[in-house]
């Protein structure tokens, strides 16, 4: 069973619109994700010595998430995000939403690294506290799978792509010209540009592959449907290694992830 590493955010994600909050953070999502699709998973990183700190932990329990690099900061609180949701599912964080809390104050410690070393597979965000050191420490037949988000700035993924397997990036058509030069000058890499209702293209040595969004009756909520559809899209390629079947399960992953509210549903609930 191929084991993957997902590091480093788990927060709360509250919808005041709604009066509830669910668990949500790409690094938790994801932890979770890969563990439902057959892989073993270890989430590396930390919350705080609260309630919503507690069910997180709760949660990974539920799944089965390895915790060996799992860290309470008892003086601080879990990150958290307020979102609102429209009428035709789209999230946005409100003004001031984002709190990091015990997420941004934690760096791996060497016992978390060799924890996170023992996996052959690796998934991430770029803006996660410790991605530079991640991009120094991979060995390199492990592999590592990284959400560059929306690309503010391409800096960061022009500079690291020698050492990603998988880029996966949130954004429009119009950056598909420059990310497809890019998948010529890094032929091993594979990168995916996610569109939302538009699909997704998948690059790589400069060939390009389409897949379309699939219809959903409603859409709910998109909050977590990028972390769907990276982890299911990265397991078909692993499993397969066809870049077509893999942009489909991405797309069945995100399609599920719509129909709903919040990214994950509690363990204890």
């Amino acid at each position: 069973m191929i084991k993957v590493a997902c590091f480093s955010v788990a927060c709360v994600d509250f919808y005041p619109q709604f009066s509830t909050r669910f668990p949500g953070g790409n690094a938790l999502n994801q932890s979770v994700r890969f563990r439902e699709l057959g892989c073993a998973t270890l989430f590396a990183g930390a919350v705080g010595g609260d309630e919503a700190g507690e069910r997180i932990a709760n949660l990974l329990r539920a799944h089965g998430v390895d915790r060996s690099a799992f860290h309470v900061l008892k003086s601080e609180k879990t990150a958290s995000n307020r979102l609102v949701v429209d009428v035709q599912g789209e999230r946005s964080g409100l003004p001031g939403a984002w709190s990091g809390g015990a997420y941004e104050r934690y760096r791996m410690s060497e016992e978390d690294w060799d924890h996170i070393l023992s996996c052959p597979v690796w998934s991430t965000h770029f803006n996660a506290p410790d991605f530079a050191e991640a991009i120094q420490r991979k060995p390199a037949n492990t592999k590592l799978f990284v959400d560059f988000l929306h690309l503010p700035e391409w800096e960061p993924l022009e500079r690291t792509i020698a050492s990603i397997d998988i880029a996966y990036i949130g954004g429009e058509l119009v950056q598909m010209d420059r990310l497809l030069a890019l998948s010529k000058e890094s032929p091993d890499a594979l990168i995916v540009l996610t569109l939302g209702a538009g699909g997704s293209v998948a690059m790589k040595g400069g060939r390009s592959w389409r897949q379309d969004a699939l219809p959903l009756d409603r859409v709910v909520d998109t909050t977590g449907c990028g972390d769907a559809f990276q982890s299911s899209c990265s397991v078909e390629w692993m499993r397969s290694g066809d870049i077509a079947s893999a942009l489909r399960a991405g797309a069945e992953g995100g399609q599920q992830c719509a129909g709903r509210l919040g990214a994950l549903a509690w363990g204890d609930a």
